[in-house]
């Protein structure tokens, strides 16, 4: 209502009975007229109110604490919400409700359930196998029975690992050390460390021989031996020392330099009869002692191997043929080599001459006597 007899007041916006002159709060909306001013509202106007988010009436373009959460607004992340002030890792989601704050791909309970800081995006849990999407705080070192996911699991013990646990738990191609060398036995060469390959092992076992390539105490045997300084076999400064040949693939069991025999039931002669005695070879007489020990006679050296006996017989029977010609042909030669001119100057050739005609008449006498022979036969 206006008043007519007031001369200082003419309006009356909220027709509340005082002028707007005297007034406070002309547009009658809970703000004063000052206030509105403050906030930049129409105080004429009772629908243009003043924003005050945490209701405490001071607008909040005047208030230093918009959502009244006692964070002022200069430090408060989400100046509107009371439940938020702060944001870490600046993704817009105030870290109460952030369940990653410092967003290093790592939930916050989960770092704390594996010892590190959810605050600090380069203090991240340690994940080998980098299985933390299927296994969550289970996947984090500390907590996986299998870092390095090869399905062998982790010792209980890292510094004392136990037969069945993972000697090598952070390299999914290495679990097992049986020899304790520090090389997985994947790439090692010598898994029980007993100075066999194991291939070697493996091939000498497959030959019927001895050998296990993950048990140290299980080797080839190598009975090869050295001949020692003197470089001969059976003398006493021999010593054994194996070839790196396995007994069962070496051709040359003893070292002696004598074959094996491809028949050990029928040994040929100049294969070793003895492949497991260095000392010992041959046995010509076949009675199962060495030649070496017991020294053959001729008879059996002749038994054991007679083609180079036979040999030197035809040289001695083709040296004494030789000789014998050369005797015969040196009688020939001393009578040719004679003077026969004293009997040529002393022959009586008319003599010669007469016996040579008494031998014709002789022969046609003859003639005569058996043709009649013939007649009268």
């Amino acid at each position: 209502m206006h008043s007519l007899t007031n001369s200082t007041e003419w309006v009356d916006t909220d027709d509340d009975g005082t002028g707007d002159n005297a007034d406070t709060n002309d547009d009658g909306d809970a703000w004063t007229d000052s206030d509105e001013d403050d906030c930049g509202t129409n105080p004429l106007d009772a629908t243009d109110v003043p924003t005050d988010s945490d209701i405490d009436g001071i607008c909040d373009v005047m208030d230093p604490d918009d959502d009244g959460d006692g964070i002022n607004d200069v430090d408060d992340a989400f100046p509107n919400d009371p439940n938020e002030q702060d944001d870490f890792d600046g993704d817009g989601i105030g870290d109460v409700s952030d369940t990653d704050i410092d967003n290093d791909g790592w939930l916050n309970e989960h770092e704390l359930g594996c010892n590190t800081d959810p605050m600090d995006a380069f203090d991240v849990p340690s994940d080998n196998d980098g299985d933390y999407a299927e296994l969550g705080v289970q996947a984090c070192d500390i907590n996986d029975p299998d870092d390095d996911n090869d399905l062998v699991p982790d010792p209980v013990d890292p510094s004392n690992p136990q037969i069945g646990e993972d000697f090598f738990p952070f390299n999914e191609f290495w679990a097992k050390d049986t020899d304790g060398d520090g090389i997985g036995d994947f790439a090692d060469n010598d898994d029980d460390g007993d100075g066999w390959l194991d291939v070697t092992e493996k091939l000498c076992a497959a030959a019927g021989g001895r050998g296990d390539s993950m048990i140290s105490s299980e080797t080839p045997v190598d009975s090869d031996w050295n001949p020692g300084a003197d470089g001969e076999h059976g003398t006493d400064d021999d010593f054994a020392e194996g070839d790196g040949i396995c007994d069962a693939l070496d051709p040359d069991t003893d070292g002696d330099g004598f074959p094996n025999p491809m028949n050990p039931l029928s040994p040929e002669a100049w294969e070793d009869h003895f492949p497991t005695d260095n000392t010992e070879w041959y046995d010509a007489n076949g009675d199962g002692k060495g030649d070496n020990g017991v020294k053959p006679t001729i008879l059996d050296d002749v038994s054991a191997d007679p083609l180079p006996f036979v040999g030197v017989l035809v040289a001695i029977v083709g040296l004494g043929i030789g000789l014998t010609r050369m005797a015969n042909t040196g009688s020939k030669d001393e009578e040719v080599d004679g003077d026969y001119t004293d009997e040529f100057e002393d022959f009586d050739f008319e003599d010669d001459e007469l016996d040579m005609e008494d031998s014709e008449d002789g022969d046609e006498d003859a003639d005569d006597s058996d043709e009649e022979d013939e007649m009268e036969d």
